[in-house]
C-alpha cells in the first residue's frame, strides 16, 4: 500500500521529489516518521519493505574498487629527520663584561618590580 503525502496531511513529498526518491521510499519514509508508535513501521517490518527490493539493486561487496592502504603507498620508509644540533660555544658571557653589556641585579631599581636587564653605553 502505498501513502500518498496528500493522506497523510504532510509535505515532505515536496522535500524529495520522484527524481530523488520514489514512491515506495516515500511511502517508507512516512511510516517511518509516523508520529503515533501504534501507527509506525517496525524495524522488523521496514526491512521487508518493498523499497528496498527496487532498483538499482545494491552492488555485491566484493565489486568494490580497492586501493592499497596508505601506509603501503611508499616502498621506503620516511627518512627520520635528525634533530638540529644545539649552538657551540657558551663562553661569550665573559666578552659581555668588558663590552659595556650589563646585568642589573634584580632586588635593585627598576629591575625589582621584575626580571630584565638594561643597556648601558
Amino acid at each position: 500500500a502505498v501513502v500518498s503525502t496528500q493522506s497523510t496531511g504532510n509535505k515532505i513529498g515536496n522535500r524529495f521529489p520522484p527524481s530523488m526518491l520514489s514512491k515506495q521510499g516515500l511511502a517508507l519514509l512516512n511510516k517511518l516518521l509516523c508520529y503515533d508508535p501504534s501507527k509506525r513501521i517496525t524495524a522488523a517490518d521496514s526491512v521487508d519493505h518493498p523499497w528496498f527490493h527496487e532498483g538499482p539493486l545494491p552492488v555485491d561487496p566484493s565489486m568494490f574498487p580497492t586501493w592499497p592502504a596508505k601506509s603501503e603507498m611508499n616502498a621506503n620508509p620516511k627518512k627520520k629527520i635528525k634533530s638540529p644540533t644545539p649552538p657551540e660555544g657558551g663562553g661569550a658571557a665573559d666578552k659581555l663584561e668588558n663590552s659595556g653589556f650589563k646585568f642589573l641585579n634584580a632586588l635593585q631599581g627598576s629591575s625589582a618590580k621584575g626580571p630584565g636587564f638594561s643597556l648601558k653605553f
